[in-house]
């Protein structure tokens, strides 16, 4: 069973995009996470902890509306699909996760990637004091979308659009 088909997060969000490359292409880069900062203006730095070809873990630091937040990730990189989950997830949440799928489409790559959390009520308060808790959620979902729709875009520049 995949990450997003678990009934253990009780949230998800999933965006997509055709991107004019072969899923070769599209996979190949996603799972050569250390060139990522050499493509990705907002990925300032990666470092890998461990990487045999199917699992990987790293540190990746990024620019999130002009802050540096240092990610951890673990990986398994396997049949057209990277799975993944942050053992350290941000405050506001407990479990955070996901899966990168890649198949073919008229295009090239049909290339989505799904969210998948449990919010940290506590978390989400200090986080975001000035949304009403009945709205964190939503929140939430337009944060992680935002940053779903700004790496699909980056790939789209780099694989479909000629860097």
């Amino acid at each position: 069973m995949r990450i997003d088909e678990t009934d253990a997060f009780e949230y998800r969000c999933t965006q997509s995009l055709d991107i004019a490359c072969s899923v070769t292409e599209a996979f190949s880069a996603l799972h050569k996470m250390g060139d990522w900062p050499n493509h990705l203006p907002h990925v300032q730095e990666i470092e890998v902890l461990y990487d045999d070809g199917q699992y990987q873990e790293f540190l990746m630091v990024v620019n999130s509306d002009g802050n540096e937040v240092r990610v951890r990730s673990v990986r398994n990189c396997r049949d057209g699909e990277i799975e993944w989950f942050q053992p350290v997830p941000p405050k506001y949440l407990t479990n955070h996760g996901g899966i990168w799928r890649f198949q073919t489409c008229d295009v090239g790559t049909h290339v989505s990637v799904t969210h998948v959390w449990n919010i940290d009520p506590s978390g989400a308060a200090v986080a975001f004091p000035m949304v009403d808790e009945l709205e964190i959620p939503g929140h939430i979902e337009t944060i992680l979308g935002d940053h779903s729709r700004l790496a699909l875009a980056g790939w789209n520049r780099v694989l479909g659009g000629g860097e």
